[in-house]
């Protein structure tokens, strides 16, 4: 329990300082999609070391990619 405690911790502390040089460099976009993709992060990486089954992710991104495929093909 004190591990992922510490690895949100330090997580949330990390990502906390990369956002905030973001925003202070007028870049609120990567800053919105840094902090999402590190939020994605620590809850799947707090979630495998509580040893709990997380589902595969192949199904989702099979169909975002399917469609992002489609929608390129299509112009």
């Amino acid at each position: 329990m004190l591990q992922i405690v510490g690895y949100l911790a330090l997580l949330a502390v990390w990502t906390y300082v990369r956002v905030h040089s973001l925003l202070l460099k007028r870049e609120p976009s990567a800053a919105f999609l840094y902090g999402m993709i590190m939020l994605i992060c620590i809850v799947i990486g707090s979630l495998l070391m509580a040893r709990v089954t997380v589902p595969s992710f192949n199904v989702p991104a099979e169909a975002a990619f399917r469609w992002i495929g489609r929608s390129l093909l299509k112009q």
